[in-house]
């Protein structure tokens, strides 16, 4: 935990005398130990010591990385290595392992594994913890860190990643290239031009079915504030896939097996599924269509 005086002026802990978790300092278990050395009985201090100790590796921040290292290299790593815009809630796994007391650890959170390479990302609130791809290793005083993937072009105006805690923030999903970009980063196009020549007749599927509706659309990642719907993209790919196959209703491609393995409501199925998604295709609003700035060859 902090020192004291890094939080004693913060708002949460003068309103309810807690540490907002932003300020904790967070590692993830690697393993757990005991002290070889023994404890010496007799002395009244020594006997006080734990003897059980916890193996860790620690999560940085942008920030704890900023206070690690010289203005320097941070510069370095920002141009090459992709440090910059890490998301508020992001943290990235190290190579810093220490052992701890079990004294020290306050609390347990789950940051989610994050992967934005693909159309299956995981479902997060703007306040959840994530760590996605990559390591900061530390030889010498010296931090490097490289990122497996990266979205959108390389005119991209938001260093090539996307941060769920950003509200503001809407992607696009290219069927073609798989790979998400940001709208941001696209130019709309005035209208749909020959869909069936790039293979996507589906785009032009209307009427009132539910399975029309949700194709139709593009595959879009909204920002997921509290109590706002699901994103849709799991369930729209999926459907795509089966009208290529000749399927035209959701009746005939067992449609709670296909929310079921979405995970879109947690792996469970309720009841009234069918109302949340119209809730999310309302609430998802209007857009314009643009197209892939990569390959040229899908509408998004």
């Amino acid at each position: 935990m902090p020192p004291r005086h890094e939080y004693e002026h913060d708002r949460t802990f003068k309103q309810t005398g807690t540490i907002p978790g932003d300020l904790y300092w967070q590692a993830r278990v690697v393993k757990l130990g005991e002290r070889k050395e023994d404890v010496d009985s007799d002395n009244e201090e020594a006997a006080d010591v734990p003897k059980a100790v916890v193996v860790i590796d620690w999560y940085y921040t942008y920030y704890d990385i900023i206070a690690k290292i010289d203005r320097r290299t941070v510069k370095s790593c920002i141009f090459i290595r992709g440090i910059s815009n890490l998301g508020h809630r992001e943290r990235v796994l190290s190579t810093h392992r220490q052992v701890v007391s079990p004294q020290v650890i306050c609390d347990v959170s789950h940051p989610k594994s994050f992967d934005d390479t693909t159309s299956s990302m995981p479902l997060m609130e703007p306040d959840d913890y994530f760590i996605r791809q990559g390591t900061l290793s530390w030889q010498g005083g010296a931090a490097t860190f490289e990122r497996n993937g990266k979205i959108c072009h390389e005119n991209c105006t938001q260093s090539g990643v996307y941060d769920p805690s950003d509200t503001t923030s809407e992607l696009r999903w290219c069927v073609t290239c798989d790979k998400w970009f940001h709208s941001c980063c696209l130019q709309e196009e005035p209208d749909l031009e020959s869909p069936g020549d790039l293979g996507q007749l589906y785009l032009l599927e209307d009427g009132f079915d539910l399975l029309a509706r949700i194709i139709s659309r593009p595959i879009r990642r909204l920002s997921r504030e509290h109590d706002a719907p699901l994103s849709l993209e799991k369930i729209q790919t999926h459907l795509i896939r089966e009208w290529k196959t000749g399927v035209t209703s959701l009746e005939d491609c067992e449609i709670d097996t296909v929310v079921e393995d979405s995970d879109v409501f947690g792996g469970e199925v309720p009841d009234d599924w069918e109302a949340l998604i119209e809730t999310s295709l309302e609430l998802m609003g209007e857009w314009k269509w643009t197209r892939c700035p990569s390959c040229q060859s899908s509408y998004i």
